[in-house]
């Protein structure tokens, strides 16, 4: 015999309870908003919040930038503009609903009468103890429910009991009007016998509710770049927890943009200059089965989070961009952001881009604008595979984690122009072509590897040179600065340059370990001979197509004063 259902174990008695107390609510509600006392000025409800609205012009089609299949401007592009403001929300049915309770007019008669079909949801809700826990897992996740059940025990609270999931039914009524063609426009005319069918309707989406067994969340990175020229890219589909789990890219439209924004943003939150360049996202959606405790629940979100910084170490890896996330979070699982969803569990995990927290380590909120050109259809089709190869199940590989870890803190920590990226490039290198455990000549080491890595074969020798020589500059440079705290004279010429050069080479050698999987699963000692053979020039692999450095005037010899660790004048 199957285990009942959580609507099967509230009692019919139970269900007829609650069916009566909405009765009186609804009723309640609806004599409200005929009373010539009631109100609903915008300004009395402190729970309502005004969106945000973001809209992408251009004010010279000769300068700005469209992407040629879908038309859509690439925001940061010379001649284009960005506006972000604030627009007046429309006030809605569920604003109406909660206008009628007492945080407003506690004086007013149609208040009372509105707390009295409230009292008694309340009191139904007390004497049901199923009813009230499938309600708390719904709304408030397995972590919120088992607080609340502590609370209960907790004397002199400041809220009536059950206040709040009553107020996820309230919430509930609202959604049923809206359903049924109610508005605020037209609330007045509603009429008594509408009463009772709006009760049962509630009662039967609540039995639906909390019968749910699966919940749909999903986790969206805004980012500048590249563009995509599409308006959704499917990378890959497959399955999570027995559920469907899809990873998508395209580009964020005005109204997608509006929608996150409003969500998750308050007032004095975001600046254009943190917006103005968004032309890329990476969305994941998940389902996750209701049963799973609050901790595993955690742990999903997190590990959705991870999937989704995977899908931008890939485009860091294949786009030369400044490639950054502008903005990175989590929510119920809706066609539209806009959309506030009732008896859902709310996405309690926050992610270090959210721009209201504490970082762990310093994040950049302003990112250069991409390049004008979108993703070619090539790199797409291949991000989808790195993505299974990177993303999903990542390849173990010495000193991969680490490398790609030092390659987000490139693009999370620094400008483009800060000198601190070579030192983390470098030692991302290290971590990629040093993993093992001998510490006799890393400079070497690292260089002649490196350079077979990428350029191997006899023919090649040129270019296996070039790679060598610059990696030697790089590692000099790097050394200078780990060693002396300060560049030498001429490597501050070429600091830019250097730490330009250093991040291609992370980016082309991360790069080449995911596509070959080169080590995959390799003890050190075995590591050590495959490198061998490498340097040998036992490689089957092709070269890596190595941009040139951007030619440089060779100036005069000039003196420059090392950077002094006093703090600047006042």
């Amino acid at each position: 015999m199957s285990e009942p259902t959580p609507a099967e174990q509230v009692s019919e008695d139970e269900w007829k309870a609650l069916h009566e107390a909405l009765e009186l609510f609804v009723a309640g509600v609806f004599l409200a908003w005929t009373d010539p006392a009631f109100s609903l000025e915008a300004d009395y409800n402190p729970f309502r919040r005004n969106p945000w609205k973001v809209v992408t012009t251009v004010r010279d089609e000769a300068t700005g930038v469209r992407l040629p299949k879908t038309g859509v401007i690439v925001r940061g592009a010379a001649g284009t503009k960005v506006d972000i403001n604030h627009i007046p929300d429309p006030i809605s049915v569920r604003d109406a609903v909660h206008a009628t309770s007492s945080y407003l007019r506690p004086h007013e008669p149609y208040v009372q009468r509105v707390l009295s079909g409230q009292a008694l949801i309340r009191h139904t809700l007390g004497r049901s103890r199923q009813l009230l826990r499938a309600i708390r897992l719904c709304a408030y996740g397995p972590q919120g429910a088992a607080n609340f059940e502590e609370l209960d025990s907790i004397p002199n609270q400041v809220l009536p009991p059950y206040l709040l999931e009553a107020m996820q039914i309230e919430s509930l009524v609202a959604t049923i009007l809206e359903r049924r063609g109610i508005t605020a426009d037209n609330i007045t005319s509603v009429l008594d016998e509408d009463v009772s069918a709006v009760a049962t309707e509630t009662v039967d989406a609540l039995r639906e509710a909390i019968n749910v067994a699966h919940f749909r969340f999903a986790v969206i990175a805004l980012l500048n770049g590249p563009p995509i020229d599409a308006e959704e890219h499917l990378v890959i589909e497959g399955s999570w927890y027995g559920r469907p789990f899809r990873v998508c890219l395209g580009y964020p439209d005005d109204s997608l943009c509006s929608g996150v924004i409003s969500r998750v943003g308050r007032p004095g939150l975001f600046v254009p200059d943190h917006l103005a360049v968004l032309n890329c996202y990476v969305r994941i959606e998940y389902e996750l089965p209701s049963s799973v405790s609050a901790d595993e629940m955690t742990a999903a979100h997190v590990q959705a989070g991870e999937y989704v910084r995977r899908a931008v170490d890939i485009l860091r890896l294949l786009c030369a961009d400044d490639v950054g996330i502008v903005y990175l979070a989590g929510f119920p699982a809706t066609s539209d952001f806009h959309e506030p969803r009732t008896l859902v569990p709310p996405f309690s995990e926050y992610f270090p881009e959210r721009p209201d927290l504490m970082y762990r380590t310093p994040m950049r909120r302003i990112f250069d604008p991409p390049s004008p050109q979108p993703l070619s259809s090539t790199l797409l089709e291949e991000f989808s595979v790195l993505f299974e190869t990177w993303g999903l199940k990542p390849p173990a590989i010495s000193g991969l984690p680490v490398a790609m870890e030092r390659l987000r803190g490139i693009y999370d920590r620094y400008a483009p122009e800060e000198t601190g990226r070579l030192v983390d490039a470098v030692t991302g290198l290290e971590a990629l072509y040093l993993p093992d455990s001998s510490t006799s000549e890393l400079r070497y080491r690292l260089v002649t590897r490196a350079a077979w890595f990428l350029a191997p074969g006899a023919e090649n020798l040129d270019a296996r040179t070039a790679v060598a020589k610059e990696l030697g500059d790089i590692y000099s440079a790097r050394s200078s600065l780990v060693h002396t705290g300060q560049l030498t004279s001429k490597q501050q010429r070429r600091a830019k340059e250097l730490a330009d050069r250093a991040v291609l080479y992370l980016r082309l050698s991360l790069l080449r370990f995911v596509r070959t999987r080169f080590g995959a699963g390799v003890g050190s000692n075995e590591l050590g001979e495959r490198w061998m053979h490498i340097t040998m020039g036992e490689s089957t692999l092709k070269r890596v197509d190595v941009p040139p450095a951007t030619p440089r005037a060779e100036g005069p010899e000039v003196s420059t004063p090392a950077a002094s660790s006093e703090p600047p004048p006042v």
